[in-house]
């Protein structure tokens, strides 16, 4: 037997006991998972995929703690920004994951800052459709006016070589979800900047 289907039985066999605890015992599990918002948030999104009766009882608290990761996603930036204007999230490993977090920031106006800095990370087409999403929902009072996405995974896809055909379906995804980024960037009058 090998190690991938170990794993793939110790998962089942996690999940089947997840599914056996009583809701209350599964929310006191996840408020000791993770040392911080993002990792806290993330378990309650796994857990909350078990079945339909715990996805329903964790809706609040999912939702509870993806604003508190989002927050402290953007305090993060805050944080490490030269000047209050600047949220830089730049060279974190940020993946699409954490692009959907700053998309629900982005989204309900949770920002201060007037610039995003994402250069650097591991956002993907699937980040980009996350921001894109999160610039269209944005309210009309919202401060951002720059987003600048330089050098992250979405263009690995946009530079592959167009004969690689196992690319070609990446990169048109990755083209996809760059023009509705650059769309919903334009309605709200943000300057996208996907290469710098």
């Amino acid at each position: 037997v090998g190690k991938r289907s170990l794993h793939n039985a110790s998962n089942a066999g996690i999940l089947l006991m997840l599914h056996s605890l009583c809701d209350d015992t599964l929310l006191e599990v996840v408020r000791h998972i993770g040392t911080t918002p993002r990792d806290r948030y993330a378990a309650l999104r796994k857990l909350s995929c078990t079945c339909a009766s715990l996805r329903a009882a964790l809706r609040p608290s999912v939702a509870d703690a993806a604003k508190l990761a989002a927050q402290h996603l953007v305090k993060l930036g805050a944080a490490a920004a030269p000047a209050k204007e600047l949220c830089n999230l730049s060279h974190l490993g940020l993946s699409d994951f954490d692009a959907e977090l700053l998309a629900l920031a982005i989204a309900k106006d949770m920002l201060t800052s007037s610039s995003i800095w994402l250069q650097g990370n591991w956002i993907g087409a699937v980040g980009l459709n996350s921001l894109a999403l999160g610039l269209r929902k944005a309210p009309e009072t919202s401060p951002l006016r720059s987003l600048s996405l330089g050098g992250n995974e979405f263009h690995r896809a946009l530079d592959a070589p167009a004969a690689d055909v196992r690319a070609r379906r990446s990169r048109r995804k990755a083209e996809r979800a760059l023009a509705r980024a650059q769309q919903a960037a334009r309605h709200r009058k943000v300057v996208l900047r996907p290469h710098s």
